[in-house]
């Protein structure tokens, strides 16, 4: 399957300073992408992850805590690139319930990439949630 790489490794995230990107700098390598799934593995009550599809590729999931890409149109594959370019516009945001404290430990966040066969290897990003 198609292998990712994303940079930085650690992404810092201020609670009540709005959303932040997770992925400046989006590698991707392998013959074909069918899906990329980005997953918060730890959530706590409140993280989201945003997306927006683009032309070439759909984004279903935005306000939960995975989101998965896939391509838009069959007839017009979307590129590595534009899946790329599709997962360093997906943020994250943590919103604490009410009445809760804040919840700082780190957030753990996999990309995984899939050919419609196979996975390949996953990324990840911490992002580190403080006060």
């Amino acid at each position: 399957g198609p292998d990712i790489s994303v940079e930085p490794e650690v992404v810092d995230f201020f609670v009540d300073g709005g959303p932040v990107f997770i992925a400046e700098s989006v590698s991707i390598t392998g013959s074909k992408i069918v899906s990329i799934t980005v997953t918060i593995q730890n959530p706590s009550a409140g993280d989201v992850l945003l997306a927006v599809s683009t032309p070439e590729v759909d984004a279903t999931g935005s306000g939960t805590t995975s989101i998965t890409l896939t391509q838009a149109d069959a007839n017009d594959p979307a590129s590595a690139n534009d899946f790329a370019a599709a997962v360093e516009s997906i943020e994250f945001d943590y919103e604490v319930p009410g009445g809760e404290d804040p919840v700082t430990s780190n957030r753990t966040i996999t990309y995984i990439g899939n050919d419609g066969e196979e996975s390949g290897e996953a990324a990840t990003t911490e992002v580190d949630v403080s006060l």
